[in-house]
């Protein structure tokens, strides 16, 4: 009986967020990893600079659920409004994974590890291809 139960709670929330999020595709994948990254760098600075705070880190949780909320935004006016072409959700989530990376880039560069200089400037002028597009 309860693993019936547990069968059909695992099925409807796997397709809530199938219709959310849309397929699980290389793009957020990408996004999902840039933003655990970027997390634990945020993490490792505060310790790093003995500005260690559970407010903060409540803060950035909640920057990155917000993110994926305008992600599954982007999704449904795809799959609704603009006829499941995915345009918009690629958009979307093209920018917040560039934005990410750049955080991570800003994050580890504070700890004091070495950037290669033509990374952060690469992915800026992808920031602002993804905001002009």
């Amino acid at each position: 009986m309860y693993k019936d139960t547990f069968k059909s709670i695992y099925t409807t929330l796997v397709a809530i967020l199938g219709y959310l999020f849309g397929k699980i595709d290389g793009l957020m994948y990408a996004l999902l990893t840039v933003i655990i990254i970027d997390y634990i760098t945020g993490v490792i600075y505060a310790v790093v600079s003995k500005e260690l705070c559970s407010t903060t880190g409540f803060k950035g949780i909640l920057k990155k659920v917000s993110i994926l909320i305008i992600v599954a935004v982007s999704q449904v006016i795809d799959l609704n409004i603009l006829s499941n072409n995915g345009i918009l959700r690629s958009s979307v989530i093209a920018f917040y994974i560039v934005n990410e990376s750049i955080s991570i880039l800003e994050n580890t560069s504070k700890i004091g590890i070495p950037l290669p200089k033509n990374l952060k400037s690469i992915l800026s002028q992808l920031k602002d291809t993804t905001d002009k597009g």
